[in-house]
């Protein structure tokens, strides 16, 4: 009886078999084969314990159910299984996937980065057991995206009847989130404050701020004692007063409008940007 290689890429097959040869049976899973069912509340496919989540999982689809049966079958004619998905948390789970719908008491889990001959049969002659944290991460995923994506889906996606699924657990999180920060926009009451940049003849500068007074004439009146208080015996050689008001900015990036006070136009802004960035 032969060994057998499971890989998830078909495209993989024939240069492993080389690299292999006889005695070797490599098969592939084409990626997923199993995921969660869509039964029980909201469609989850899992139960939530106190302590414990129990999943409920099925073929992906009709040619993953077939991919299976293929598989029972090659697993028959072998002496070992050796389980070589991809060396990430989702290649991991897909193994262990295999070997749950499988039935495999003992395989051996291999990782190579290259399909050459030297690390193949290196990481054949060194296999491991499956990580069974990376396999609690890749299920836990797998809950995440039917937790957050149906309970909001039921109310927002479903009714549409437009085929769609889930809202997701990315999508729906970040939604969220601008949610909340158009919301703290509209809220946004307005508030001036005086500004007033100072610069001495003998090289000084200073910058001072104040909120204003009840109008806008008490605020005027309160700048000028502020201005005669800062000035003394000296003259400034020159005075900024500026007025504005710090309203919660876009989510944006480079697009952010530059603080009043700086007065810069936005080619300035671009033109300074780039400059430091081609240091």
């Amino acid at each position: 009886m032969a060994n057998l290689l499971l890989i998830e890429s078909p495209g993989k097959i024939r240069k492993l078999s080389q690299i292999l040869g006889p005695g070797w049976i490599v098969k592939a899973s084409v990626g997923h084969v199993r995921e969660l069912a869509n039964d029980g509340e909201d469609s989850l496919g899992f139960d939530l314990g106190e302590r414990t989540v129990d999943c409920r999982y099925v073929p992906r689809s009709p040619k993953a159910k077939q991919i299976l049966t293929e598989l029972r079958q090659a697993v028959k004619q072998a002496d070992a299984v050796y389980i070589a998905t991809d060396p990430d948390r989702e290649g991991e789970t897909i193994g262990w996937h295999l070997q749950q719908a499988l039935r495999l008491k003992q395989p051996h889990r291999v990782v190579y980065r290259e399909i050459t001959p030297a690390a193949v049969r290196a990481a054949i002659a060194n296999p491991r057991q499956l990580d069974q944290s990376l396999i609690a991460a890749g299920r836990a995923r797998d809950c995440l995206d039917k937790l957050v994506g149906y309970k909001g889906s039921r109310h927002v996606v479903w009714p549409l009847q437009n085929g769609a699924k889930s809202m997701g657990r990315v999508q729906s999180a970040t939604l969220h989130l601008l949610c909340l920060r158009e919301r703290e926009i509209l809220a946004f009451i307005p508030e001036d404050y005086w500004s007033v940049w100072v610069h001495y003849s003998e090289g000084l500068k200073a910058f001072y701020r104040r909120r204003p007074q009840a109008s806008e004439v008490a605020a005027r009146n309160l700048m000028g004692k502020l201005i005669a208080n800062l000035m003394g015996n000296r003259s400034p050689k020159n005075l900024n007063p500026i007025a504005s008001t710090a309203k919660p900015r876009p989510i944006a990036s480079s697009s952010w409008p530059v603080p009043v006070p700086i007065r810069y136009s936005r080619s300035k802004v671009e033109s300074n940007t780039n400059r430091h960035r081609r240091r």
